[in-house]
């Protein structure tokens, strides 16, 4: 992944969180472009949205994830919140990042 390319970037934290920007859309931009305390977090891809790639990053669970994780501008809002904003395709791509996220904190090896 280049810090150039243009792609979706789902962060998750907590039960079901999901960090927005300004306009209640999944961000997509550049890595560069992202706030400067996620640039350097191990993003993975997941699936392709208008053929850009979506990339994830689990933060995890508890109160520790809020320091120094919610940059501005933006909000954490529950996943719910794409699918009453009417985002089908973002609230779809946020579930299956969602899954993905589920699986791997509850399947330890």
């Amino acid at each position: 992944m280049e810090l150039t390319e243009q792609a979706h970037w789902f962060v998750l934290a907590g039960d079901h969180l999901i960090w927005l920007d300004d306009a209640g859309r999944i961000p997509h931009c550049t890595r560069q472009a992202l706030p400067s305390s996620w640039q350097a977090l191990a993003f993975e891809a997941f699936d392709l949205w208008d053929d850009a790639p979506c990339y994830l990053h689990d933060l995890g669970e508890g109160e520790s994830l809020f320091v120094g994780a919610s940059p501005a501008p933006g909000q954490w809002s529950p996943l719910r919140q794409l699918m009453v904003a009417g985002d089908e395709e973002g609230f779809r791509l946020g579930g299956r990042a969602w899954q993905l996220a589920t699986f791997r904190r509850s399947h330890k090896f």
